[in-house]
């Protein structure tokens, strides 16, 4: 019995031993591991930021989310009508930026910034001598409607020209192969000018650049500017006028009654290569310009006026500045045979053949293409040939209706083509003819630098040399390329603007309730009929330029019918505008319509010459 107790008393000891061992080495075990570990613990203990935000003891979301049902699928919703075009709070003259209102049946394009290609600073006519005709290039920026931030000088700039710069201009003329198409190096011939010190600036969108071209292109240091007849101050008129009388005792050098008459001589022998073809703008252009500078020899203030026949050309008669008795219009028609003008500035003129001017036109129904087909035509043209075409066309117009054949024995002058340099009324006329052109050029930028695809750019002009340097149609494409090539056409200040930079700033001043009639919804833009030219004219100067009549009439009529085309589509367009905006004007009507033009389907009737 004693035995079993003093067994369970060591077991009881032996119990107690083992765990305190244990516990010695384990004590030992860790204080090493402390020694080890103490620099890291202590280390993130300064890093380490305890929270003293309560411990969360119960879940969030102790209960699952239930799975929301799908929606059920929305029928589709049938789009909206187009919204109408709403007449816009101020008149569209400013903005550079038109936006575009969906109208009914006319998707307008994607918005673009309307760039007026050239802004020109015009000064106002005086009652000084001078035309004002050059401004320093300040005054010309290109690409936009810049506003200029010039600082000007005045520009006092001396023509010194000497009669040889335009003598030498037809000298060998008559021995000038008419054949002769090859290219040829252009001669820049640079104006003798004396001219103060002009610093100019233009801004655009922030970026401050210089108005001097690069080296590649002869700066402009002034422009020769056209004004049409009726923006002339009197004493304008009379300087041109007087020009002209000093130009026809002018000695020849074709042995010609003057020096005048020059320029009928080389018009009408070169007659069958500038008519009828491509060449037919650039030819006209660079004539007009020797014209302008043999002039200027005389009065270096004159520019060659233009006459916009298209305005309010359903009556060209009622322009008395134009046709009148007047000592400063240019006279009536003859009423005799041969119908001899007796009256105006040119009354008892004669020709190189010692004949006298002639005109014989109908007062009765003399009428022109209208601007307002002209605009939307000058606007559209996708390419050279097109808008040579409607030039052309409207070109031929005037002086079949303005020269006339009521007599038999004889025509007006201005009837034959190879006569109506005889008319001073020509100079006048094909200036308004290169101004359309020039228009042109301007709203199609890059078009405007390109030549017809039937001919080459560097045919040369027959019988038009400058300084004895032939002159080929790329010289003429560019009227700011430098010296004797600076000349840009003021805006008609009661006309239709022909440009987008003038329409930007000047369609509001248009007479815009002239061509339209009605009122409300049932206001409408004015229809006119278009007149053909004459079969008469048509024949007999097929004769003169030795082409086939037939051929003749069928390229004439082409024309008009493209000329139709467009006329339909502008008509239809400007209508559909004035349905849904009863309120609007011309100007609104005219300036959406342009904005949204679509030539495609003009381009399709494009005359294939």
């Amino acid at each position: 019995m004693r035995i079993v107790l003093w067994l369970q008393l060591l077991a009881l000891v032996a119990a107690q031993l083992v765990p305190r061992a244990q516990k010695a080495t384990t004590t030992k075990h860790n204080a090493v591991s402390k020694l080890h570990s103490k620099t890291t613990v202590s280390a993130k203990a300064a890093q380490v930021k305890v929270s003293t935000a309560p411990k969360i003891t119960k879940a969030v979301a102790q209960k699952p989310i239930k799975s929301v049902k799908p929606l059920k699928p929305v029928k589709p919703v049938k789009p909206a009508k187009p919204v109408k075009p709403v007449k816009p709070a101020k008149p569209v003259i400013a903005p550079k930026t038109t936006k575009k209102t969906t109208t009914k049946g006319h998707a307008p394009k994607s918005s673009k910034t309307t760039a007026a290609v050239m802004t020109t600073e015009i000064p106002s006519n005086d009652t000084s001598s001078s035309f004002s005709g050059n401004v320093t290039e300040s005054a010309i920026t290109q690409k936009g409607a810049l506003k200029s931030t010039a600082t000007k000088t005045k520009t006092k700039t001396s023509r010194t020209r000497k009669s040889t710069i335009i003598d030498t201009a037809f000298q060998n003329n008559a021995d000038m192969d008419d054949a002769d198409s090859s290219a040829s190096t252009t001669t820049t011939a640079t104006d003798s000018t004396s001219t103060t010190t002009t610093t100019a600036t233009t801004t655009t969108t922030g970026t401050t650049t210089s108005s001097t071209p690069s080296p590649t292109t002869p700066p402009c240091t002034s422009y020769s500017i056209r004004r049409e007849w009726r923006d002339l101050s009197t004493t304008q008129k009379q300087t041109y006028l007087d020009a002209l009388a000093v130009l026809r005792k002018k000695d020849s050098l074709y042995n010609q009654p003057s020096r005048y008459h020059d320029f009928g001589y080389i018009h009408a022998r070169y007659v069958e290569l500038a008519h009828g073809l491509p060449i037919f703008l650039p030819w006209h252009r660079e004539f007009l310009r020797q014209f302008e500078e043999e002039m200027q020899l005389i009065n270096p203030s004159i520019s060659v006026p233009y006459w916009d026949w298209g305005f309010n050309a359903d009556k060209p008669l009622s322009n008395t500045d134009m046709f009148s008795s007047g000592p400063q219009s240019f006279g009536t028609r003859g009423y005799a045979n041969p119908p001899c003008v007796v009256d105006g500035f040119c009354g008892n003129w004669t020709d190189r053949d010692n004949q006298c001017l002639t005109r014989a036109y109908n007062p009765t129904g003399l009428s022109f293409t209208d601007d307002v087909d002209l605009a939307p035509a000058v606007f559209a043209a996708p390419d050279f040939d097109s808008v040579s075409a409607t030039i052309e066309s409207a070109h031929n117009q005037v002086h079949d209706y303005i020269g006339g054949s009521n007599y038999p024995n004889r025509s007006g002058d201005m009837f034959p083509v190879d006569r109506s340099t005889n008319d001073p009324i020509f100079f006048l006329h094909h200036a308004n003819v290169d101004r359309l052109w020039w228009s042109w050029q301007q709203n199609k930028p890059v078009e405007g630098k390109k030549y017809s695809t039937h001919a080459s750019i560097n045919d040369v002009l027959p019988g038009l040399t400058y300084k004895n340097q032939k002159v080929d149609v790329k010289s003429t494409l560019e009227s700011n390329r430098g010296a004797q090539w600076c000349i840009v056409y003021a805006p008609h200040s009661k006309g239709l603007p022909l440009t987008r930079s003038s329409l930007n700033v000047g369609l509001s001043a248009f007479n815009s309730f002239s061509q339209v009639k009605g009122t409300g919804s049932g206001k409408q833009l004015v229809k006119r009929t278009q007149k053909p030219v004459s079969l008469n004219w048509i024949k007999t100067n097929a004769q003169r330029l030795n082409k086939n009549s037939k051929k003749m009439e069928a390229q004439i009529r082409t024309n008009e019918k493209y000329m139709a085309t467009i006329t339909s589509q502008f008509e239809k367009e400007m209508n559909a505008f004035f349905k849904y905006n009863p309120q609007s004007n011309f100007a609104e009507a005219f300036q959406y319509t342009i904005d949204n033009w679509d030539w495609t389907p003009i381009k399709k009737a494009a005359v294939k010459a």
